[in-house]
């Protein structure tokens, strides 16, 4: 008898190849804390897109009858030393830190890809040029970056933006030059090269579309890291300004009350880490849910 010949699934004409991102999906639900993160963060993000809907309280509506009250029904998280409702400020605080974390995290991310993706494509004076100016801004720690550059520009959202990004740009050339590098060594390169595709062409249509997984990984974690230095500069006065509520600023605001008035503190302090610290875990279980070697 003759043997049946086995059908793989690449012969098979009714089977449809599963997207790269179903097995990245996949293999991230694996990993248990990094779905608690996620889970998280998405709370947390609805939670300050939608603070008004929230909270009947105005954030910056001051009750001087209801000063520093603890935490009750009428006020989930107690009042500050203007009477306003702390849930509000809170939320409000965390629309906020999460937009200036995601605009300079995104600016950084652009102007980072872009110089590290050239630079390892055209190599020459250039590149070195670009690569030692990222070493010596990675010489400087961030946040005394941040700080340098934000009592240049003085206080407010922009400035803060601006202050941020500049020290998240660094990482973001770094792995756009290693992974370009990498992917320059491809034969699908040398096929755009006969096909008498451009060099910028090369650059933002082939490699960098092949380079962008441990750069989505590497915005997941900076903007945890840039929530700490948003806070940072705002607690010493170099950040958001008043009235607009910003965690960082909520904390400096309540240093006076430290050991009279808990909730002041409290509630801003635990969302500032719970960010953080899920950002942290979504950024590590993607990051193995992202590579290859995880199939």
């Amino acid at each position: 008898m003759k043997k049946k010949k086995k059908i793989t699934r690449d012969q098979q004409p009714e089977f449809k190849r599963r997207s790269p991102w179903v097995d990245v999906w996949r293999r991230l639900k694996r990993n248990k804390l990094a779905v608690v993160a996620m889970v998280v963060l998405i709370v947390i993000v609805l939670a300050t897109i939608f603070a008004e809907q929230l909270t009947p309280y105005d954030y910056a509506k001051q009750n001087a009858k209801e000063m520093l009250q603890f935490p009750s029904w009428k006020h989930p998280f107690g009042t500050d030393n203007y009477g306003r409702d702390l849930l509000a400020r809170v939320l409000k605080g965390g629309q906020t830190s999460l937009l200036i974390a995601l605009a300079s995290t995104l600016g950084a991310g652009i102007i980072g890809t872009i110089l590290g993706a050239t630079a390892a494509f055209f190599k020459g004076a250039y590149a070195t040029f670009v690569m030692r100016l990222m070493d010596v801004i990675m010489g400087i720690p961030s946040l005394l970056l941040a700080v340098c550059v934000a009592t240049v520009l003085g206080t407010g959202i922009v400035s803060t933006i601006i202050a941020v990004g500049i020290s998240a740009i660094t990482s973001f050339c770094r792995i756009a030059y290693a992974q370009v590098l990498k992917e320059s060594a491809n034969d699908y390169l040398q096929a755009a090269t006969v096909c008498g595709a451009r060099s910028l062409r090369k650059v933002f249509v082939h490699l960098l579309p092949n380079s962008l997984a441990p750069l989505i990984v590497q915005a997941t974690l900076r903007l945890g890291g840039g929530i700490m230095i948003i806070s940072s500069l705002s607690f010493v006065g170099l950040g958001v300004q008043p009235p607009t509520p910003e965690w960082g600023s909520i904390i400096s605001t309540a240093r006076p009350y430290l050991r009279d008035f808990w909730p002041f503190v409290t509630f801003p302090g635990i969302a500032i880490a719970l960010t953080v610290i899920s950002f942290n875990l979504f950024g590590d279980g993607l990051r193995d849910a992202l590579d290859p070697r995880q199939k």
